[in-house]
Order: structure tokens, then sequence, then C-alpha cells
């Protein structure tokens, strides 16, 4: 197994460990030999998931092994990860107040969130499980309400998760999903009030003036929204 290091960085506070430090370790035995404060340890601890990761990338086998950017990612049609493929402490879970109850959709998916604000996200692109989906069971339909008790528990990860690339992107996003949804059910004052919460929240996304435009086309036309996006995204490929 090799093991990969590109522009690694990292300081504390105004004293620089580490700065650019790139090197793949071939399978052997390998010694690091250097003078006090060259940076050694804060090596290993990087390698071992021990200290934060500032900036670089580590990888085994090519395959990145800290995902940084789970909020840019997000931000799509659909979390990156599904549920029943990771695992997590107890202790990270109940440090934010514990897995959410009483609401009626989206509590995965703000756990996810919450434990991206206060952790780093590992994984690895080997498969280990494999998940067969009936399509006779369809995608259930979850009410949108005016008042729904995750959106404050989503706009709070503004604060928590302040530090984190994409977070404005990815709140914005969870906004703008409420936004279509309440288009469909017929909930017009709420999908306009989604809309300016999302623009407010992040303006420059792109995305949501492009998911106005093709929810009230879909509206009109009677055409699948699944299908619009696919011709929007096809073009955009182009």
């Amino acid at each position: 197994m090799e093991l990969t290091i590109h522009a690694l960085s990292h300081s504390y506070g105004d004293k620089k460990a580490l700065t650019g430090f790139a090197h793949t370790f071939v399978p052997g035995i390998t010694a690091l030999l250097g003078p006090n404060g060259a940076g050694k340890s804060t090596l290993i601890h990087l390698i071992c998931d021990l200290l934060p990761r500032q900036t670089g990338t580590i990888a085994f086998d090519g395959t990145d092994t800290i995902l940084d950017n789970y909020f840019e990612m997000a931000s799509g049609v659909n979390p990156p990860l599904h549920m029943s493929s990771y695992a997590v402490r107890k202790q990270s879970i109940e440090a934010f107040g514990g897995f959410p109850t009483g609401i009626p959709a989206g509590e995965d998916i703000i756990t996810l969130a919450r434990l991206h604000a206060t952790c780093d996200i590992a994984y690895s692109k080997h498969p280990t499980s494999i998940y067969y989906l009936n399509p006779s069971e369809g995608k259930k339909i979850r009410p949108i309400l005016w008042h729904n008790p995750i959106d404050q528990m989503f706009d709070e990860l503004l604060r928590t998760a302040a530090h984190r690339k994409g977070v404005r992107r990815y709140v914005s996003s969870w906004h703008k999903g409420r936004m279509v949804g309440a288009f469909f059910a017929h909930r017009y004052r709420l999908a306009i009030r989604e809309f300016f919460i999302a623009m407010r929240i992040f303006p420059f996304q792109k995305k949501l003036y492009t998911a106005l435009l093709a929810t009230l086309y879909a509206l009109c036309t009677h055409r699948d929204l699944y299908d619009i996006n696919q011709s929007i995204f096809q073009k955009q490929k182009k």
C-alpha cells in the first residue's frame, strides 16, 4: 500500500511545522530523521488523523481518506453519503445534542451536517456493502411545513460550521429544496419565502435561479422536473 502526501502544511499559531510537504511512501520500512522542530511528530499525527488537516492531501493507494469539502459536495441534488454507509462514535453524536427526533423529514441530513461541523469525515472508495432498492417502493412524499423545526438547525450551521468550506452554499441549498417542494405542494407563499431566504444566505448560487425557473416551467407545462434538470445538465456539458 502506497501512502501519497501532497502539499501538506500545518501551523501552530504563527509557527509553521510543515510547509508544502510532498512525498510518496512505498511499502517497506521508512525512518523519519530530522532535528527537533522539523515536523516529524506533526507529520505522524496528521497521517494518523490525530491533528486536524489544514491544507494538503493524504491518500492511501490513491484513495483520499478525509472528506474535507462535504458541504460543497452536498450542495447538489442528493447528499453524497447514505445513512447506512458510515459509522460514528456515540460521543460525537452526543456532542451536539444527539440524533434529532420529532421532526417530519431531514433528520439524517442535518445529522451528517452537524457532524461535519465538529469533525472530519473519513472515507474509502472501496465498496464494503451493496444495497438493492425495490422500484415498487417509490419515494415517500414528505410534508412541507411553514414552521419546520429543522430549519433552525440548518441555519445554526452558519455559526457552528462557519470554518467549513461551502457551508453558506449548503444551507442555501436546503432552503432551495424547500422552495421546490413548496411550489409542487401549491404553497406559493412558502415557496417565495424560501427563495428569498436562500438568496439572502448565498446570492451567487446559480443553481438557485435555475431551480426556480425549471420548477415554474415544470408546473406550467406539466413536464417532469427530473427530465428538465437532465436536459439542462446535458446542455451545460456541451
